[in-house]
């Protein structure tokens, strides 16, 4: 009897605060299933209801043995197709039928598609910075981790340093000044290749943002810094420009992470117009279709570079690595770091060491998927809640209507004006801050490793607060501090509103007796040596500044532990320490400083449910209520506190035990 499909799930989770799509496709064999990616960041839902209600009533009851032809049915079934929005779902199906075929066989997934040719893959990180002197020194950190392929941008995607000013009533948005960004690109590299020389390849992304005819000369530009390659200079819409893109450089291209239908790689391939093929595997409908992309790449002396950003699961980059391993004409694979909430949510995410990416020796694609921690699928949650209180939202994005958010004018009139650095502000609760001060009235700094998020906190900013400044930087590097510090001062002048939340969250839990050294050195190098290097390094500037304040976003886990978290927690804890003895010591220089210390706070984008009984208001946080207590912190209502921790848990260390129990 052929062992057939009992179910296929699709699971929406984001533990590091990007949407996620995972397929679960159950077998008829007890505890027999396998995993596929089907991530479509910007359009998630859509990937969940067409897996929920066209590919599960087309695939359940069907042979799992039988993946090429379950692809073509899907690929078809719906006579329209070639879409992100099918091919991912179709790819997440995919990608869990070759898991189980793995772990059927008992081999891992890269020995099943016929062998390896590498033990190893290696990867590229991406180093950026407002300015070439911080692009520098990243490069400088991961050719000290062991990396030899680095991407090099200056000011993220675009250049939004080098962003024009926009006239006045023009609505929100990204406005770009393309002659500005490659010049200052171009001063990047040569900063880059003097300092550093030619023992690192350098990689750079364009990310659509120039008119074809400006990146044909970019490109020619770019060929003393001798590329890795140039990834992405056209849009899918201008592919006809890389023939006169490939006659005038001889810049290496990589293209295809928006492409959908095989009519858009295909010219480029068989007319030998690129030199690597990275589509990003869900977006072109799995495994199946990028082993047959593969294979007419190698026939035209092209190398493959799959697409491996933070919008790809743990599972797809399994994914990646295994063809990367198993193809012959592998070149490079992208990967941007697994934050540690993901490797909790997916056991047995692949490892990097030296600059390569390395599988284990599970069978399939080795992979697993803890659904208590993602947080569900996309059930709708319980109609009424178990103490007869009206039923709560069953998610990160319902409950922002059930709590406290942003208000639409400002509640402190003193911060109007002030100048605030908020440091990890490229998501949850460092976002919700800038978003905060910036209704107030502030002018926001936002600080963080990924410019990309950065650039989408600002785009967030109410309309008619006053300009927001990204800067990017990595707080483990004293150097990188210093760069920060100096830029704040370049933009703004002064600083009157210091906003200490970039942490280093562990990646996984640890038995104290195991932790090695190297969690616990990163650990304190961030959220203890980091945190405090910034505040001293900050302080000629605050204590010119007006009424100035600085609020350390600490933790609960300071004031009460997690099991298997000591690394973690005594860092938080050291950050309240930190607080209450620069509180006392510099209030002699009219600085304040306090902390918060946050509970469960819901990320964006999480499907965790909303309801918690555990804790005493019945509920998870939301990351603007850990604002608005760092708003009141910093403004004049709080000018009577110093060196102390409000904690922002909805009761939860408060107790002594949960409702109902006794001791």
């Amino acid at each position: 009897m052929p062992i057939t499909i009992r179910d296929v799930r699709a699971v929406l989770t984001a533990p590091a605060g990007i949407n996620l799509v995972v397929v679960k496709v159950e077998t008829s064999e007890p505890g027999l299933f396998g995993l596929g990616c089907a991530t479509f960041t910007q359009r998630a839902k859509a990937v969940v209801t067409a897996v929920a209600e066209y590919l599960r009533p087309l695939f359940v009851g069907r042979d799992a043995a039988r993946i090429e032809d379950l692809w073509q049915t899907g690929m078809v079934h719906a006579y329209w197709r070639n879409g992100p929005v099918l091919n991912n779902a179709l790819s997440g199906v995919d990608m869990a039928l070759w898991d189980i075929k793995g772990k059927l066989a008992g081999m891992p997934l890269c020995d099943l598609l016929g062998g390896r040719c590498r033990e190893a893959a290696t990867v590229y990180r991406h180093a950026d910075g407002r300015e070439p002197a911080a692009v520098v020194e990243r490069v400088r950190d991961f050719m000290a981790q062991g990396y030899r392929h680095v991407r090099v941008q200056c000011g993220g995607y675009g250049g939004q340093a080098a962003r024009p000013a926009a006239p006045v009533g023009s609505p929100p948005g990204a406005y770009y000044d393309p002659g500005a960004y490659t010049r200052t690109v171009l001063r990047a590299f040569e900063a880059v290749r003097e300092a550093v020389g030619d023992g690192v390849e350098l990689l750079h992304d364009v990310h659509e943002r120039l008119a074809p005819i400006e990146a044909v000369r970019f490109a020619c530009d770019l060929e003393r810094f001798r590329l890795f390659f140039l990834e992405d200079p056209l849009a899918p819409e201008d592919i006809g420009w890389f023939g006169p893109m490939r006659q005038r450089t001889a810049t290496p291209l990589a293209m295809g992470e928006l492409f959908n239908h095989p009519l858009e790689w295909t010219p480029l391939i068989t007319g030998r117009l690129v030199d690597f093929v990275r589509m990003h595997l869900s977006q072109m409908g799995g495994i199946t279709p990028a082993r047959k992309v593969a294979a007419m790449a190698e026939l035209h002396g092209i190398r493959t570079a799959w697409h491996g950003p933070g919008d790809v699961s743990p599972v797809g980059h399994a994914a990646n690595l295994h063809l990367d391993l198993a193809l012959h004409n592998f070149g490079v694979q992208e990967w941007s770091g697994f934050p540690a909430p993901l490797a909790e949510v997916f056991p047995g995410c692949p490892e990097v060491r030296q600059g390569y990416m390395y599988p284990n020796d599970r069978p399939g694609l080795g992979i697993d998927l803890d659904e208590a921690l993602a947080g569900g699928s996309m059930d709708p949650g319980p109609a009424s809640r178990r103490d007869g209180r009206p039923p709560l939202s069953s998610s990160f994005d319902e409950a922002r209507m059930d709590a406290p958010t942003c208000p639409t004018g400002p509640s402190y009139p003193d911060l109007a004006g002030k100048v605030a650095l908020v440091t990890g502000g490229g998501s949850n609760i460092g976002r919700a801050v800038a978003e905060r001060l910036a209704v107030e009235g502030a002018q926001v700094i936002v600080s963080g490793r990924d410019a990309g998020r950065l650039e989408e906190t600002l785009r967030r900013l109410p309309a008619g607060s006053p300009s927001g400044h990204a800067l990017s930087a990595d707080l483990s590097s004293p150097a990188q501090v210093q760069t920060l510090l100096d830029e704040v001062e370049r933009v703004a002048g002064r600083l009157d509103i210091l906003v200490c939340n970039a942490a280093y969250m562990p990646r996984r839990r640890f038995e104290p007796q195991e932790l090695a050294d190297e969690e616990w050195d990163q650990a304190v190098a961030v959220n203890l040596g980091g945190t405090f290097r910034l505040i001293r390094g900050a302080f000629p500037m605050l204590v010119r500044g007006r009424a100035p304040a600085v609020v350390i976003v600490s933790s609960v886990g300071g004031i009460r532990a997690h099991h298997r978290f000591a690394h973690y927690d005594m860092t938080k804890a050291g950050l309240i320490g930190l607080a209450r003895g620069l509180g006392i010591d510099w209030a002699a220089h009219g600085i304040r400083v306090n902390a918060v210390a946050p509970g469960a706070i819901l990320h964006e984008g999480s499907r965790a449910p909303v309801e918690e009984p555990g804790i005493p208001l019945g509920r998870r946080g939301l990351p603007p209520e850990v604002a608005a207590a760092v708003a009141f912190l910093a403004s004049h209502q709080a000018q009577y506190i110093c060196g102390q921790t409000l904690v922002v848990d909805g009761g939860l260390t408060a107790q002594l035990t949960a409702r109902g129990q006794w001791i």
